[in-house]
């Protein structure tokens, strides 16, 4: 297509050149600060202007026009489609409506747990549609931690196919099952954990009572041995207070025994003086 703007510029420059001239001829005569002059040049000067500042001066296409006009989209919203119509819509403006996925998952949480697990299992998982109905019932179901990472993985392996008006939906719902492992994760630990510390203290508890058992067993023994102690010491006082009784009235005969003799002998010696005496007469 010729470039029509510019023959269009070049015709005005023509055009402006010769009226400069027949101006400039008239001006001289009148005298250019003339009131009359000034509105004449004006309104012949203003057409050329104005052609001379458009862009284009041929019919612009239809086909142009309508492409410069933003087409207006319509969007179904799914939020008012019964629970027994929306899990039969499989479409691929559906799958590309977020309002569709956002209907799927408010009538999957008013499933019971048995209900949202045997619809699972019916799923098969060839596209990522599949893929995010079955993690949307799963998730009802509540499932291992294990079946969760399952998810994560599917999800993962069909990231790449996700369009682009649900891909914020999405990833929100892949970090949304991320999340939920993680706290399970550290819930189990925290409970093994609390396991391992309730069995110590249940272990400590046992030794605790056994040495307490074995304490007062000690206790009652010495006790024992402080009574035959305290028995020991009252007869070992006992038998020497009557061995010194014993030695007392040994040592009070042996003291009598021995004066007994010297009064013997007194008498005999007496005895034998009065015999000397008689000899003589």
């Amino acid at each position: 297509m010729p470039n029509w703007s510019n023959y269009n510029t070049l015709i005005a420059a023509g055009i402006m050149r010769k009226t400069w001239h027949i101006a400039f001829a008239k001006l001289s005569c009148g005298g250019f600060f003339s009131t009359k002059w000034k509105v004449k040049l004006t309104t012949l000067l203003l057409p050329f202007l104005l052609i001379a500042c458009s862009k284009y001066h041929h019919p612009v296409p239809l086909d142009m026009i309508n492409e410069s006009i933003p087409i207006e989209e319509r969007i179904t919203d799914y939020r008012y489609v019964t629970c027994e119509k929306i899990w039969n819509i499989d479409s691929e403006n559906a799958s590309d409506n977020p309002l569709y996925w956002l209907r799927i998952v408010d009538c999957a949480n008013r499933l019971n747990k048995e209900q949202a697990a045997l619809m699972a299992k019916t799923i098969q998982l060839i596209n990522w549609q599949n893929v995010f109905r079955h993690s949307i019932l799963l998730d009802v179901a509540e499932p291992t931690v294990t079946a969760r990472r399952k998810i994560i993985d599917n999800l993962n392996n069909y990231s790449l196919q996700f369009p682009s008006p649900i891909r914020p939906l999405l990833e929100l719902w892949r970090e949304k099952q991320i999340q939920i492992v993680n706290v399970e994760e550290a819930n189990a630990k925290y409970l093994r954990l609390q396991q391992e510390s309730d069995n110590k203290l249940d272990r400590l508890a046992e030794q605790n009572a056994h040495l307490t058992y074995e304490l007062n067993i000690v206790s009652r023994k010495l006790e024992n041995l402080t009574d035959i102690e305290r028995q020991l010491s009252s007869r070992k006082q006992q038998e020497q207070a009557v061995s010194s009784g014993k030695m007392d009235k040994s040592t009070t005969n042996s003291t009598a025994n021995s004066a007994e003799p010297k009064m013997t002998d007194v008498i005999k010696e007496s005895h034998q003086v009065d015999k000397s005496g008689e000899n003589p007469q």
